[in-house]
């Protein structure tokens, strides 16, 4: 898939579901009435259908990573490894990504090797990220994503070679937390009555390949 940090920055991609409900209309001859207590939380209800609320423990997962350069232009520069993978069956999937980037913490000090790392802070966010976990809903391609962004929730490399062809990468996710969010210039924004979803858990084990090279324009 083209690269997030170098894409996604040039269009407004947003994924927007869900709704909001104003207060009830003023009743100006309503006499006194009992406290009903703390106001309802402000957040709208959450009806997104783009993706399930919780994807609970989806156990092992087999597939192929792909390892290519993280800047297309420097193609013996830094790497990104690409992890895809499908939720459901559909002919559009909801397509959990986990990316690795070499340009940003914590592989840009120490290349790509075994962690344990908490899905926070900066790699809560697409653009500073260096592990960076999304769900796209719908996916057909990477033209066009309505992200996801996992804010909350661990990852732990058990084993990580980058090798195309005979090296692996495997591992877990736990306790991921999403949210809607869109990407422009000014970076990366929640969307505050987007879709929320919850993945229990998955363990990943995938070979890795070469990344396809574009042919030149």
């Amino acid at each position: 898939m083209d690269s997030l940090k170098n894409a996604a920055l040039a269009a407004l991609l947003f994924a927007a579901c869900g709704g909001t409900t104003g207060p009830p209309p003023e009743q100006a001859d309503a006499g006194p009435r009992p406290d009903s207590g703390p106001v309802a939380d402000a957040m709208p209800q959450n009806v997104c259908t783009d993706i399930e609320a919780m994807y609970g423990d989806l156990g092992e997962l087999t597939g192929v990573a792909l390892i290519g350069p993280a800047n297309p232009d420097e193609t013996d520069g830094p790497k990104k490894l690409v992890l895809q993978m499908p939720l459901n069956e559909d002919a559009e999937p909801d397509v959990l990504f986990l990316e690795f980037w070499e340009t940003e913490e914590p592989f840009l000090s120490q290349g790509f090797v075994p962690l344990t790392q908490t899905l926070n802070g900066n790699q809560a966010d697409l653009i500073t990220c260096g592990v960076c976990s999304f769900i796209a809903a719908n996916f057909v391609d990477a033209s066009n994503i309505d992200f996801n962004a996992a804010y909350a929730g661990d990852l732990v490399i058990e084993t990580i070679d980058v090798t195309p062809d005979t090296g692996s990468v495997t591992g877990t996710l736990t306790g991921l937390k999403f949210r809607a969010v869109t990407l422009d210039g000014a970076g990366q924004e929640t969307v505050e009555d987007g879709c929320r979803s919850e993945l229990e858990a998955v363990r990943f084990n995938f070979t890795v390949a070469a990344e396809p090279v574009e042919p030149p324009v």
